[in-house]
């Protein structure tokens, strides 16, 4: 069985059990299949209140310095010296959390001359846990703006960075932040990532997916409908993203599949339809000492214990965007 029909399995099985309450998706402005989503999600009608009541200023102010160009400690001292009130982020060895400022942080010289990167709190891991330092081919699959990528060459400035995305605006943008961070080993193509095949095999692969974003509700810009199909589409590409970049993966090769998404159907669906079709690969733990383990039951579809080694984060509880995040390497 391919991964997509499994998927596809899965999704129907999903569809069909999802009961939310109308009264908590009238009071939000939201469809009801979304609310029920976020109490099959989180076990409870009370919790994915609180899920849904977290606001901007409950998700952490966050910064990735540039320790290419200056160490967290000297940026941090630099900041305060402007009135801004830091402290470290303690996941990430280069963050720091930005408890209040006087002005924008993009209007900070010290961002302008690519000191820092503003970067939420959940975004910085997903390159932690791909570990990219000793590797010598690296691939950023889906690479938007860029800054994930950057964050790869802040790990490893010595080997190239390939850069992926299909929108040539984002690639511009790619391109000015690379260019204002001093990150000179990024190499961007303008490619959809279900051709990675034809750059050859890597040995470390980020996929941090086209997903529906559903891990932003507490941003003015996140908090919007997301109605089962298309959380449904979005999984059906990611199935086909992930397929080609895991086989394009060299012998020993590792992959961090992450998505800025909660849903079950986005993240360990998606990961557990295409391992049990492919030969050859096993999930690794998400070593980053820090969220949630993986679902492995949901809506009364189960996938296997090993998606517990997978980690997510949720506005709520950890103070970060929704974000989930796993591992896989190529035996």
């Amino acid at each position: 069985m391919s991964a997509l029909e499994r998927l596809n399995m899965g999704l129907s099985r999903i569809r069909e059990s999802l009961r939310g309450p109308s009264d908590l998706a009238d009071r939000y402005g939201l469809p009801v299949d979304q609310v029920a989503r976020y109490v099959e999600l989180l076990g409870s009608r009370r919790e994915a209140e609180e899920f849904l009541s977290v606001g901007e200023d409950d998700v952490m102010r966050t910064v990735r310095v540039n320790t290419t160009r200056i160490d967290r400690d000297e940026l941090a001292e630099r900041l305060e010296a402007k009135d801004a009130s830091v402290r470290p982020y303690k996941h990430a060895p280069y963050g720091l959390v930005i408890e209040d400022s006087p002005v924008a942080l993009a209007a900070y010289h010290e961002h302008l001359v690519g000191l820092f990167y503003i970067q939420g709190p959940a975004s910085m891991l997903p390159v932690l846990a791909l570990s990219p330092e000793d590797a010598s081919r690296i691939a950023d699959a889906a690479s938007g703006v860029g800054g994930k990528a950057t964050q790869i060459s802040q790990h490893n400035p010595h080997s190239p960075v390939i850069a992926l995305d299909v929108s040539e605006r984002k690639l511009m943008a790619l391109k000015a932040n690379a260019s204002r961070l001093g990150a000179f080993n990024i190499v961007a193509y303008l490619m959809d990532a279900r051709e990675i095949s034809s750059l050859g095999n890597f040995d470390r692969l980020l996929l941090d997916a086209p997903c529906t974003g559903e891990g932003l509700m507490p941003f003015p810009r996140g908090r919007r409908a997301r109605p089962q199909d298309e959380v449904e589409r979005a999984a059906r590409l990611q199935v086909e993203l992930l397929e080609s970049a895991l086989k394009s993966l060299g012998e020993g090769g590792e992959l961090v599949y992450s998505t800025c998404s909660t849903n079950f159907e986005e993240n360990e669906l998606v990961v557990s339809s295409v391992l049990e079709s492919l030969d050859g690969f096993s999930l690794v733990d998400v070593s980053l000492g820090f969220g949630d383990p993986g679902l492995i039951e949901y809506a009364g579809v189960r996938v296997p214990s090993h998606l517990r080694s997978c980690r997510r984060f949720y506005p709520h509880r950890h103070n970060t965007e929704g974000f989930t995040i796993c591992r896989i390497r190529r035996l």
